[in-house]
């Protein structure tokens, strides 16, 4: 966990940031310039009993900090969950114990507000629209949450859990699209890096599904940037907001663009799954104001030009 501050004349705002993944790193690095006083706080997730130790040191620094803001300066504490090791094919007792993760700092979060009744209070949860959504073509305001996987309903039950808190804390949720992210040496690759690397390696990518499936796709700094911005410059928007290009496309065509921007055939062997063939796409007209994605196009010559130079900065956190 990362803990942030960001001050302005009128204002002290504190960002603990609980994942540093693709997209909370994106996060962060959109925050670069913005903040100060980052401090790294360990939390084992699956231990909870060491977590409740942990926890203890958090708080005692959160106390701190908003003890030693001056007292006619308003003081906002924004809690930001980009966190979760279980991926779309993740079991029962994984997505559980993400969870309970969940809850518990949506506990300390509830305990802070109690605590320090003055302290504005924020909760923002990136959430998922393929595990909510998956097998619709489509999708909008209008669609069903019908998730078909454990992975689905953890994002489900994550929501509710937060939404349930509205009342007492400014809440947002950003549901974000397939997520493309440069060749990393650290978490999952998405099917672009894994297309990239191998493709620079002469390797064989083994996709499983069908060529055909069509997915939406952004990219992790157009994402991170928005959630950044929104965290330092809150507007009165939609509570549920869903983060994705808005124009499908198919995994074929994927593989024509990486081909076309390394200039070179790919090695690629299709194994049929029907478990993950279903498409995933969203309307346009669900985008927010002020969301502005790149093309596919360009995100894929961003992840080739960064592997080419052996570009480190997917694993860095820039402060």
């Amino acid at each position: 966990m990362l803990l942030l501050e960001h001050h302005e004349p009128r204002l002290s705002r504190i960002i603990a940031i609980f994942g540093l993944g693709l997209i909370g790193r994106s996060i962060v690095n959109a925050l670069s310039g913005h903040v100060s006083d980052g401090r790294t706080f360990p939390l084992t997730w699956n231990d909870p009993t060491e977590q409740c130790w942990q926890w203890a040191s958090i708080v005692q620094e959160l106390e701190m900090r908003i003890a030693r803001t001056p007292s006619h300066i308003p003081t906002e504490v924004h809690f930001l969950w980009a966190a979760g090791s279980a991926g779309f094919l993740a079991t029962e007792s994984e997505v559980e114990g993400e969870f309970q993760n969940f809850e518990r700092v949506v506990d300390q979060l509830d305990a802070l507000k109690k605590r320090s009744p003055k302290v504005s209070v924020c909760l923002s949860l990136v959430s998922s629209v393929g595990g909510l959504f998956e097998g619709q073509r489509n999708i909008n305001s209008d669609s069903p949450i019908v998730p078909m996987r454990p992975y689905g309903d953890l994002k489900h039950r994550q929501e509710r859990l937060a939404l349930a808190l509205q009342n007492e804390v400014s809440v947002r949720i950003y549901r974000v699209s397939t997520v493309i992210g440069p060749v990393s040496s650290r978490g999952r690759q998405g099917l672009v890096a894994k297309l990239v690397r191998n493709g620079l390696n002469h390797s064989e990518t083994v996709i499983f599904g069908t060529l055909y499936t069509l997915r939406d796709y952004v990219w992790c700094e157009d994402v991170g940037r928005y959630i950044a911005e929104a965290i330092l410059k809150p507007q009165t928007k939609e509570c549920l907001q869903t983060l994705a290009a808005g124009k499908p496309t198919s995994i074929s065509e994927v593989i024509a663009h990486v081909e076309s921007a390394l200039n070179r055939r790919l090695y690629v062997r299709n194994v049929p799954l029907k478990s993950n063939a279903s498409d995933i796409t969203v309307s346009s007209r669900v985008l927010p104001d002020g969301w502005y994605p790149r093309d596919l196009v360009t995100s894929i010559a961003m992840v080739v030009h960064r592997a080419s130079v052996g570009s480190l900065k997917s694993d860095s956190i820039l402060l």
